[in-house]
């Protein structure tokens, strides 16, 4: 039974972060539907159910891999966005945060600002070379600094 199965599964996409996702909202809301008898809570949760189990019997693994992509994406900005509310509302009642331990002002902001749109680390800034169009990391909060292109070796300056 088990081999077969697993020949069944073979070349299939399985479960992963958003699948599980699904499957657990699905489940809150057959419990809640448990306690309002509600039709239209009933066909979302089976449409939620449903959409779960073609992601695991799928054979378009890209696509479904692109989906939790976007997913783990959309999530990590949201819990970066907290995690800087939580950090800001420390400052503000003069707590140090653990991303502060140098008495250094810290620069909150979502993980999501950076140039290309994508998560990204919270402690560079990126600018585009005005010559050749290059894509420059630079240090957040340096104030005004001399960035030099690696690609063309221009000079401009721009503030951190």
């Amino acid at each position: 039974m088990k081999e077969s199965f697993l020949r069944f599964m073979r070349g299939r996409y399985g479960v992963d972060a958003f699948g599980k996702l699904l499957i657990y909202v699905g489940l809150m809301l057959a419990l809640i539907n448990l306690l309002f008898h509600n039709i239209v809570l009933f066909a979302i949760t089976l449409i939620i159910w449903f959409y779960a189990y073609f992601r695991m019997f799928s054979r378009d693994i890209y696509r479904r891999s692109s989906e939790n992509t976007r997913y783990l994406h959309t999530k990590a900005c949201i819990t970066g966005g907290i995690r800087g509310i939580g950090e800001r509302i420390k400052a503000f009642f003069g707590q140090r945060t653990a991303s502060d331990q140098y008495g250094r002002k810290e620069n909150f902001r979502s993980r999501c600002n950076s140039y290309s749109g994508n998560c990204y680390e919270m402690q560079y800034k990126v600018f585009k070379c005005p010559k050749c169009k290059q894509k420059l990391r630079v240090p957040r909060g340096k104030g005004k600094i001399r960035i030099i292109c690696r690609r063309c070796k221009y000079e401009f300056v721009r503030r951190s």
